[in-house]
Parts: structure tokens; sequence; C-alpha cells
């Protein structure tokens, strides 16, 4: 190859961006790691200080995501190639959070800001070959630019660590083991007001429902049986939390963004061998696509979801070959390695180019 040096750019810590699984990719002795800091005078001067030093040499720059507007001024400073790994739009990104008519100019500022980010980059990295088509067809981009990498799991920051429990489980003496699990963000999608409801179905009534989130669920917090944890897990906590769950809870709201999306968590507990709960969309039917890896449902009525989990909660040998079943795909298709090798494969194309 003919390429000496592969130059990571962000202005977030290096392990925040799914770009990350690639970062630590220990084969590549030429890979390194830039970040862009302070006020937007700062970064510039920051940007304009990388293109003067890789200013000679054979480089190519890779900007992770979600810092999609690095790309507009690292342009203007070299000719050197750029990957954008996006992953998906801001614009989309922005569209979960629901914003009122008053965030429409920022909502068009951040279209922009894609667009151009988009148009002049070399190579688009996105996280599914639907949101390839999607985007595609929204930013008018050639098909030629785009590529499609699953965002998988950083395995290497999980593999030798010791599970922790949460402090907040072992003051409450209601805690017990094969809880059935749901991580992440208070979001349109993520359907917690649905789960609210299943936890009090007396189909589901005896089990425990653990809940992560960094959001303030005051909904949640009289539920008998629903453990909350309102803040930042640690790698070993969460971990800890996988292995010792019975059943993992995804995006059971089926909104249109997951018809391109699939969410971080469905690699997290396919690689800990979990059975995974989730609407029926095209977006995660591309990682898991046949009945057996996952548990689907194409409803979102809480009686009918508690029903689906009842018979599936008490039946241990679906939930273990559903588990296992999803690991062996992952292994196939979403595994660190796998992914490290397919960026790869992108940087070697680049260079023949």
């Amino acid at each position: 190859m003919k390429t000496e040096n592969y130059v990571f750019i962000s202005y977030l810590d290096s392990d925040y961006s799914r770009t990350s699984v690639y970062l630590t990719d220990s084969r590549k002795q030429n890979y390194y790691f830039w970040k862009v800091q302070g006020t937007k005078l700062r970064k510039i001067q920051s940007l304009i200080a990388l293109s003067m030093k890789y200013s000679w040499g054979r480089t190519i720059f890779i900007v992770m995501s979600p810092c999609h507007s690095l790309v507009i001024p690292l342009r203007f400073l070299t000719l050197k190639p750029i990957i954008l790994d996006a992953g998906w739009s801001l614009s989309e990104a922005l569209q979960v959070r629901n914003l009122g008519p008053k965030f429409l100019g920022r909502r068009i500022q951040t279209y922009f800001i894609d667009f151009l980010s988009f148009h002049l980059s070399n190579i688009l990295i996105f996280e599914s070959k639907q949101q390839c088509a999607s985007i595609r067809h929204n930013f008018l981009l050639r098909k030629s630019k785009l590529r499609f990498i699953f965002t998988g799991f950083n395995e290497a920051r999980y593999k030798n660590l010791i599970p922790v429990m949460p402090e907040e489980l072992t003051e409450q003496n209601k805690f017990q083991n094969n809880y059935i699990l749901f991580r992440g963000s208070f979001t349109n999608e993520a359907g917690l007001d649905i789960l609210r409801e299943i936890s009090q179905s007396s189909e589901v009534n005896d089990n425990q429902f653990v809940v992560a989130t960094n959001m303030e669920l005051t909904a949640l917090k009289n539920c008998k049986n629903v453990l909350l944890l309102q803040r930042r897990l640690t790698e070993p906590e969460i971990k800890f939390l996988y292995l010792n769950c019975s059943l993992a809870i995804g995006q059971i709201r089926n909104t249109p963004r997951l018809v391109n999306t699939i969410p971080h968590k469905a690699f997290e507990a396919a690689y800990f061998a979990k059975p995974y709960l989730t609407a029926d969309a095209s977006g995660i039917r591309e990682f898991l696509p046949n009945n057996n890896q996952a548990i689907f449902t194409n409803s979102e009525d809480p009686s009918v979801l508690a029903e689906l989990l009842k018979k599936r909660i008490t039946d241990r040998e679906l939930l273990l070959s559903t588990g296992v079943n999803a690991k062996t795909r992952y292994d196939q298709v979403a595994s660190q390695q796998k992914l490290q090798d397919q960026f790869f494969e992108i940087l070697i194309e680049l260079n023949r180019s």
C-alpha cells in the first residue's frame, strides 16, 4: 500500500465514536488520533496544524462520527483523501429528539452541514445498506462514494473487564438475577412509556425489569418491579448487566428511523449472547435477518407485548438458543475483527484509486 499515515480526527474522545472499533486495530502501526478542541478559532488552528504536519507525507484523513462538520474546513486545507465514517446523518439524529418549530433554523443548518460534509468527502461509510440508499436519495450523492459497515461493538474495551454490580442494585433487596434489561436514552422510539405499562401488566408483574438510562424517569420510579439506574454506567457495570439478564429489550416503538438504523444495543446484546426483543424493522433485519436470532414484534400494544414476554421469559431453552444464534450471526458479520478488516479494505481501495 502506498499510504503511510491514517489520521483519525474528532473533537471528542476517541472512544466516543463508532470509528473507535477500527482505531483500536493493534495490527496497524500507522493509525494516529488527532483531537480538535477549544473554540471555533482554536479548532481551525488545530486543523491547519494537522494539514501542515501531514502536508508532505502520504496520508488519508478519517473524520470520526459524529464530527461531520470537521470535513468542511479540512477539505479547504488539504487535497488529501478524506473518509467520513458517518454512520448516519446528523439531520436524522436531530429528528429523533422531536424538536419543535422554533428549531427549524437548526434543522436546516444541520442538513447543510450533512450535505457539504457528504459531498466534500471522498468516501462515506454508513451503518446499513438501507442507510446508504436513504442518504444517497436525500443528499443527491453518487453511489460510488458510499460504503456500508455495521456499527458493531468495541469488544477490546470489554474483553478482560471484571464485571461490577451497580451500587444501586446492591442497596436494593429486591434485586434478582435473570431480570429483563432495558438500556439506553429516553427517545421517542425507545418506547419507555410502553415499557412502563408492560411492567405493570399482570402477565409479567413477577418479573423484574432493570432500566438503565441517563435520563430522569419519574414515571417509572413507583413501579414495584422496576429498578432504575439513572446515570451513565461504567463499562464493568454494563458488562455485569448483560451477563446477568435473561433478555434485553431494544427499540419497541417502530418509528420510521428504524427502517435505516440498527440500535447499538442490538450489537451489545448479540455480543453477550442475550436474546433481544425489538420492533420488526428493515434496519435490524440487516443484522439479524432470521426469526431465530431475535424476538421480533409488530405490535406496540403493551398487553400484547406483555403476553409475548410471558411466553418467552419462561422458555429458558428458547432464550438460550436465540442468544446463541444472535452471537453466531454477530461473529459472522459484525465482530470487531470483521469490521476492522472491512475498513482496511476501504483504505486499500482508496489507495488504488
